[in-house]
């Protein structure tokens, strides 16, 4: 069975958490774990020591199904700064190296990237922070 998984925004960890079970944001299917690959790809350091790389969720269901866990600012920042070159690059690279991604195709993981990369921005330009929803 897979994974639901969307990135979006709020104004702190007790508003995302209000959001547990909500369905807005950019659909993604990617785990957090996911996530740090990419942010690790672009800012060239391994994914589990990105400075988000953490694993407590702001908020969960009694039995971990669902929870809501913060994306790191700083991949926002890495895709910008990326530009469009170095995001197709990256979501090359993230294709080759991710088992998350495994019958995408790279069209689907160029679109995810830039679609990552526009929703991130969005999110700082509202002065928000980014969010990661997950249910399995």
């Amino acid at each position: 069975m897979g994974i639901l998984a969307s990135v979006f925004g709020a104004g702190s960890d007790e508003e995302a958490g209000a959001a547990l079970l909500g369905s807005d944001g950019l659909v993604c299917d990617i785990d957090p774990t996911g996530l740090w690959e990419l942010e690790g790809i672009l800012t060239s350091t391994p994914a589990l020591e990105v400075p988000a790389a953490q694993y407590q969720p702001v908020a969960a269901t009694d039995d971990y199904e669902s929870f809501v866990i913060a994306v790191s600012t700083g991949l926002g920042g890495a895709l910008d700064a990326a530009g469009e070159t170095g995001r197709a690059a990256a979501a090359r690279q993230w294709e080759d190296a991710s088992s998350e991604l495994e019958g995408w195709s790279p069209e689907q993981v160029h679109r995810l990237v830039e679609d990552l990369a526009s929703t991130l921005a969005s999110i700082a330009a509202a002065g928000q922070r980014p969010y990661l929803r997950v249910s399995v």
